[in-house]
């Protein structure tokens, strides 16, 4: 119980530092570069991924993560992000379609989606990508 208490911590500090390169190519894009909140997002996500996957790798899943060939594990890891991804962006385009602060700020509606799809990610990841 402990162990997978301390996977569940480890996954979720994993996530807050993928929402935190998330967050930073989303606000790049919009900000700077002008780019319109959907598009941006969609951008935003391959660099969190591939951050995602390595730290879970090598830190969440350490006792299995490295025991499965790295690229069948990304893609199979992939897969379940994209999966993810689209509850995220379900949960993001609706707030951001409501206009104001989610169009103003749309690193809120991105917070949201986030902590709705971290549920389903770490299930699955663990039971399909991170097996030993």
């Amino acid at each position: 119980m402990k162990h997978r208490l301390a996977e569940v911590l480890r996954f979720g500090i994993v996530g807050g530092i993928g929402f935190l390169v998330d967050a930073g190519v989303l606000m790049l894009l919009t900000g700077p570069f002008g780019w319109p909140p959907l598009p941006s997002r969609i951008a935003s996500f391959p660099p969190a991924l591939t951050a995602t996957w390595i730290l879970n790798r090598l830190w969440t899943f350490r006792n299995t993560g490295g025991k499965r060939a790295a690229g069948p594990q990304y893609a199979i890891y992939a897969g379940i992000q994209l999966t993810g991804m689209a509850i995220n962006f379900i949960v993001y385009a609706a707030l951001v379609s409501f206009g104001g602060l989610f169009v103003a700020q749309p690193v809120l509606a991105l917070a949201a989606g986030s902590m709705v799809a971290m549920g389903f990610n770490y299930l699955v990841s663990r039971r399909f990508a991170f097996t030993a």
